[in-house]
């Protein structure tokens, strides 16, 4: 029987000898696989300088901060709510997240970027009506409830922000 076994001669090789055999048979290494002790030697052989560095940049990759650039902090909120868009869809979203600039919601149908909506938003017994600006839409994993991610910018001024924030804290409570 050829050195590949029988799964090598149907991946057309003249000798039998598959990708795995080629690979773990290295002639460098007497035709053996390599063990713990090969490797061992492989980092031994590497400077000492080289080793400490390349672990030194793993560190500095993992402590790195992450440079936050939201104009404002987001409160995690869950809250079912309906969307209307300016040329008259609606649908069905919840809310993410909210902050004192927008909300980022959950949605099914695509948005546009620069598409006006109005939002109602279902807090317990109260409705809240905002109208805002889709700014950023991503498309989420096709297996998802949910298709995408809308991020919807509010002006400050409105009063039903406010209200929808301190709806929050007092259900919160």
């Amino acid at each position: 029987m050829p050195r590949g076994g029988v799964g090598s001669q149907r991946r057309g090789r003249p000798d039998g000898a598959g990708p795995r055999a080629r690979r773990l048979c290295h002639p460098d290494r007497g035709g053996r696989r390599p063990s713990h002790r090969d490797r061992a030697r492989r980092t031994a052989a590497r400077p000492a300088a080289r080793r400490c560095d390349v672990a030194r940049r793993a560190r500095l990759v993992y402590q790195r901060a992450v440079e936050d650039r939201r104009a404002a902090p987001r409160q995690a909120a869950f809250i079912s709510a309906s969307l209307e868009t300016s040329q008259g869809r609606s649908a069905i979203a919840i809310t993410r997240d909210i902050s004192t600039r927008g909300l980022l919601l959950l949605t099914r149908p695509a948005l546009q970027v620069g598409e006006l909506v109005k939002l109602t938003v279902a807090l317990g017994a109260t409705q809240h009506t905002l109208s805002g600006k889709v700014v950023r839409v991503e498309a989420m994993e096709p297996h998802e409830l949910w298709r995408h991610k809308v991020a919807i910018a509010v002006d400050e001024s409105d009063p039903a922000l406010s209200q929808l924030h301190a709806a929050l804290e007092h259900a919160r409570r």
